[in-house]
């Protein structure tokens, strides 16, 4: 089965270059320019063929699906929440957030401390 799909995605990769390739010699791409790269046949294929190449890489895959969870409506409830907490600690650690910077982000206490001795109006 894998050998079916090698080939369709050859064939497939075959026809995007030969329907492609004369209109990226028209107008070549801006990071040729960019870069003083001269747009000749043999560098706009390869470029082209490793542009079709991630797309099918990226189209047909076998690996589990990632899901990217976004948060909206953000109310001072969620900061309590553990389902909510736990995955943003999560990723604040894999990016390198210090510990006590995380901790400090979600402290909760009182706005003023209480002084001692105050007695309100009546």
């Amino acid at each position: 089965m894998l050998a079916g799909l090698k080939n369709i995605e050859t064939d497939f990769e075959s026809s995007l270059v030969k329907e492609y390739l004369p209109k990226w010699q028209q107008h070549p791409p801006a990071g040729f320019a960019r870069y003083g790269l001269a747009p000749t046949d043999e560098n706009l294929q390869k470029q082209l063929r490793s542009v079709i190449e991630e797309l099918i890489r990226k189209t047909i895959s076998f690996e589990p699906p990632r899901v990217r969870v976004v948060y909206k409506n953000i109310a001072p409830e969620s900061v309590r929440n553990p389902e909510f907490l736990e995955p943003l600690h999560k990723i604040m650690r894999r990016r390198g957030v210090p510990l006590a910077v995380i901790e400090s982000l979600f402290a909760s206490g009182d706005a003023a401390p209480a002084i001692g001795g105050f007695d309100p109006p009546l």
